[in-house]
């Protein structure tokens, strides 16, 4: 493993950070395969946190030898030459791969526009950006030159020195990656390819089915064979010497006889969740994402299994955390996580080394949390998890709530054994759970939600044109009381889960708002308008707000709102922010992120032969 590059900004903005540097730690981090590429038996995963090599040579057991984290989230990579060339959220990173296969940082560029897909030979890197084609000079990382097509493009791959470039509405435009000039044209439109000797494969787009096309004169590509089972739509694609793999939906490989390129069979499947794949010889390397019914990703935890080609047969797997990590509480000293399948407790208190007193499997666990009083709920997929949070060494999931709705959706307490509930299909619910085992719905209103925020009698809510205030009379009845018609996507009040609280805090595509509550917390009052576009998440605590943008926290004073003050403080893909004080806690996707200074430890757990003890309330 190499040390991480640092993360490099204008010298003047670093100047500016030094007062806002403090403890940090990256705690239970963790891969999400996007891209697999095989030297050998070493396998490339570009893994959103960064890259893995992995030592395949016994598939029983894995290795993984080399990690190279990235400070922003990794899509796509290709190999050329001796260097691995690695897409991210904001350009380029090349690594020099050494005589052992492992990895060594050796350049950047993050001035290019967001690639979404790569390619290279051993002579040239391809990138594609929408429409637009860059050949990508491999010293500087920099576009030499540009082609623009009249569609997206869906797909790149090299095979020899010829460039095919899929696109959408069109078809399969052949290069000479030298030049850039066009040498041939297939008019198949693909959104997947792959290369194996002189066969091009190309699957999706109007045809359907796996196509093959003769590139051994890439001037005069033919198209010599088709599945003919043309219902079937296919995504990623893997090509051997006999075998083409083609991954159909969120869980299923199709495996074709194509030792006759002509007349390719389909023989078997490989039932398992994936939406990577890659093959050589008798070997197939999948990953994938477990995905419901809402098309909402969990993980499985193996960021790699490894398949017989033949038999179908398991040939071993890597085992890793699973994540996402989506959900993020903290008090200051205690963090509670939201690591599905896991609910986990951390101790944060030394922001440089958090460790965990306690973690418990929650079926159905949902995304995001909120925790008050001793109870967490965890929301976000139109259910709602109760996890009594009172002993923080023995957490107990209590039970769930389900909207019958669909995500995306928010949660807030609204004072003793209540919380609402409100999401994009069923609508806002008022839910009881002074029995939390047995949680019931004693009032709800129609309509579609995203995001919500609550006082104990207030709740504001985010719908698909406004920000809405509510009342709830009576502890059942929802009443409208004021609306602001700008879209707004996220949203949050300050203090966070307080009966009362003084302001709100809301994004839009182009900037914050700021409200107050002093007067009306039924009709809030617009105190501050921020130009500030991008956010990525957002936390609160009673005077600050927290938000994230291009992988840096920055920070806005609430009681004196201005311009957001960006920090030293890194993250890669935030999913919630939770903070108290100065100790911030970042639920980021591949890790848990730890900031601040050093707070009071949590109490000891109680002796093994006491009983549970409700003895620690968690409010803000």
């Amino acid at each position: 493993m190499h040390p991480r590059p640092p993360v490099r900004r204008p010298l003047l903005l670093l100047l500016l950070l030094t007062s806002l540097s403090a403890s940090a730690a990256n705690w239970g981090e963790r891969g999400i395969s996007r891209r697999f590429a095989l030297r050998g038996n070493l396998l490339y995963d570009v893994d959103g946190r960064g890259v893995s090599v992995y030592d395949v040579s016994d598939t029983s057991s894995i290795r993984r030898v080399d990690s190279e984290p990235w400070n922003d989230e990794t899509y796509d990579l290709a190999l050329h030459g001796d260097q691995a060339i690695v897409a991210t959220r904001r350009g380029l990173v090349r690594y020099a791969i050494g005589a052992d296969g492992m990895l060594a940082f050796s350049g950047v560029n993050e001035s290019l526009p967001p690639i979404s897909h790569l390619a290279a030979n051993a002579d040239a890197i391809a990138a594609s950006t929408g429409d637009r084609l860059l050949f990508i000079n491999d010293e500087t990382l920099d576009a030499d030159r540009e082609i623009a097509f009249n569609n997206p493009i869906r797909a790149l791959a090299f095979s020899d020195d010829a460039l095919y470039v899929a696109v959408e509405r069109s078809g399969i435009f052949v290069l000479d990656p030298q030049s850039g000039e066009q040498l041939g044209f297939v008019p198949v439109e693909a959104t997947a390819l792959a290369v194996n000797g002189a066969t091009l494969w190309a699957a999706g787009g109007t045809l359907k089915g796996l196509t093959a096309i003769d590139v051994s004169d890439p001037a005069n590509p033919a198209v010599i064979g088709n599945s003919g089972n043309n219902e079937h739509t296919y995504g990623d694609l893997a090509a051997t010497d006999n075998r083409v793999y083609a991954i159909e939906g969120a869980d299923e490989v199709r495996v074709f006889d194509t030792s006759d390129a002509t007349d390719p069979q389909l023989v078997s499947s490989i039932d398992d969740w994936v939406a990577v794949v890659a093959a050589s010889g008798n070997r197939v390397f999948l990953s994938g994402s477990i995905v419901d019914q809402h098309g909402m990703k969990s993980e499985t935890g193996v960021p790699l299994r490894v398949y017989d080609a033949t038999t179908l047969a398991t040939l071993g797997e890597f085992d890793d955390l699973a994540g996402a990590v989506s959900g993020a509480w903290t008090d200051g000293s205690v963090a509670f996580i939201v690591d599905p399948p896991y609910f986990r407790v951390l101790d944060v208190s030394n922001s440089d080394a958090p460790r965990e007193l306690a973690n418990l499997i929650v079926p159905g666990l949902q995304d995001s949390i909120r925790v008050r009083d001793g109870m967490a709920i965890v929301y976000g997929r139109a259910k709602v998890n109760f996890i009594d949070v009172h002993d923080i060494y023995r957490p107990t999931f209590d039970g769930t709530w389900d909207a019958q709705g669909h995500p995306p959706g928010g949660a807030g307490f609204t004072g003793q054994d209540t919380v609402v509930e409100a999401n994009d299909h069923s609508g806002m619910h008022v839910v009881d759970y002074s029995d939390p085992t047995n949680p019931r719905i004693i009032g709800s209103i129609n309509m579609h939600y995203f995001e919500i925020a609550t006082g104990d009698s207030a709740i504001y809510t985010i719908d698909a044109s406004a920000l809405l205030a509510r009342e709830l009379v009576n502890r059942t009845h929802i009443v409208e009381r004021s609306a602001f018609k700008t879209l707004y996507q996220h949203l949050d009040s300050a203090p966070p889960n307080s009966p009362a609280p003084e302001r709100l805090v809301a994004t839009a595509g182009n900037l914050i708002s700021v409200f107050s509550l002093a007067a009306d917390r039924f009709a809030p009052v617009e105190v501050a308008r921020i130009p500030f576009g991008g956010v990525d998440a957002l936390g609160t605590t009673a005077t600050t707000a927290w938000v994230a943008r291009d992988g840096v926290l920055h920070r806005i004073d609430l009681l004196s709102p201005g311009a957001p003050e960006a920090t030293d403080y890194h993250v890669t893909a935030p999913m919630q922010i939770s903070a108290a004080g100065e100790k911030i806690v970042v639920a980021d996707r591949y890790s848990v992120r730890v900031y601040g200074p050093q707070t009071d430890a949590p109490p000891p757990p109680p002796p093994p032969s006491a009983p549970p003890m409700r003895h620690r309330a968690i409010r803000h």
